[in-house]
């Protein structure tokens, strides 16, 4: 039997899946507050073990690069790349954008190309499975809107511009990022991007919420 795992490693979540000979067997999402330290990871790593130890091929994609932990997307990228090499035993598969599968060598070279990629491999699949299909992913954080077949933008910066990318989620979007928008039709009409979130009032229950940060808005 060939057993692939499947992780999207966010700032706030980790999330994976286990595929069965070409069938999805498990699926599970892991809180992982990667603000906290890179150890909340290896945690949230063996939380998921009993799902993908033994897969022999392990696809990754990731948000978390954004995590103000990290100087830079470009170290976060590097960052990850080196602790999920650790803790991973197995063939380690990075997505890299409009580049496909890559090998840790391969993305470590090029971190712009897999951060943040994870819309685009699941907009590929969806395009390949259901033609003309609208993707609307709600994470913790972000919402991405794509027509699956036509992506608009490939970086946040164009996303956000086109409304691909919108800086609302389920549970720690604050009150002033909220505002009226939509995707596909072009870029937002004379005002610019719609706002990056800011910390402060949240969607979340108070206890759940987040004060204090700073820098770049961690991603899901």
């Amino acid at each position: 039997m060939t057993i692939v795992a499947g992780y999207d490693v966010g700032g706030a979540h980790l999330k994976v899946a286990r595929i069965e000979n070409g069938r999805l067997a498990a699926v599970r999402q892991i809180a992982c507050p990667l603000w906290q330290g890179l150890d909340r990871l290896d945690a949230a790593l063996a939380s998921a073990a009993p799902i993908v130890s033994d897969a022999t091929i392990h696809a990754i994609t990731m948000t978390a690069e954004l995590t103000e932990i990290f100087a830079s997307r470009e170290d976060g990228v590097v960052a990850l790349l080196e602790q999920l090499r650790q803790r991973i035993s197995g063939e380690l598969r990075i997505f890299t954008g409009l580049k496909g599968f890559s090998d840790v060598q391969a993305a470590r070279g090029d971190p712009l190309s897999v951060a943040s990629a994870n819309f685009l491999a699941t907009a590929r699949l969806v395009a390949e499975r259901q033609p003309h299909t609208l993707l609307i992913d709600f994470g913790s954080t972000t919402t991405d809107i794509v027509a699956c077949d036509r992506p608009q933008g490939l970086s946040d910066a164009e996303r956000m511009q086109t409304g691909e990318l919108v800086y609302t989620g389920l549970t720690r979007t604050p009150v002033p990022a909220r505002r009226a928008g939509g995707a596909g039709g072009g870029e937002w009409g004379g005002v610019g991007a719609p706002p990056s979130r800011e910390e402060g009032g949240g969607g979340a229950p108070p206890g759940q919420r987040r004060r204090g940060r700073r820098g770049p808005p961690t991603r899901r």
